[in-house]
């Protein structure tokens, strides 16, 4: 349908959503429509915070399993390097580089969507708050 009218669709995940929440989920899903005008829009906070970023720590990264930062950031660029690695360029319609900030005090981990509420409430302009943020873009 959109193809018709010379419309293209950038399909993008969502860190905190249940159905696609990496970007390789997003690319599955782009590669099973398999359509020339469907492609991926790759966002710089939703990569961040579907690798290691939680909302509900005090650091601003992931505690899972006691996982530490270094073993984070590696998987993070392995992620990175398969993306590149596997995504053909043409198929990456929109790069998306935002932001978020480090909350002075984390999100409670009970409330229903922690991550969503970050999502929506805390999106920044990169760099804003005088490096306050972290940015993906240099492993991007």
């Amino acid at each position: 349908m959109l193809a018709v009218h010379k419309y293209t669709l950038a399909y993008e995940n969502w860190c905190w959503s249940s159905y696609a929440p990496t970007w390789d989920h997003a690319w599955d899903v782009v590669k099973n429509i398999n359509k020339p005008n469907v492609g991926l829009c790759l966002d710089t906070f939703q990569i961040a915070g579907s690798e290691w970023a939680d909302p509900t720590t005090a650091s601003g990264i992931s505690e899972i399993s006691g996982l530490n930062s270094e073993w984070l950031k590696t998987q993070s660029n392995k992620s990175l390097k398969t993306l590149v690695e596997e995504v053909p360029k043409d198929k990456i319609f929109f790069l998306q580089i935002s932001d978020a900030y480090r909350m002075s005090l984390p999100l409670k981990s009970e409330k229903d969507e922690p991550g969503l509420d970050y999502q929506r409430n805390e999106l920044g302009l990169p760099s804003l708050k005088n490096g306050d943020s972290t940015l993906l873009v240099t492993l991007v």
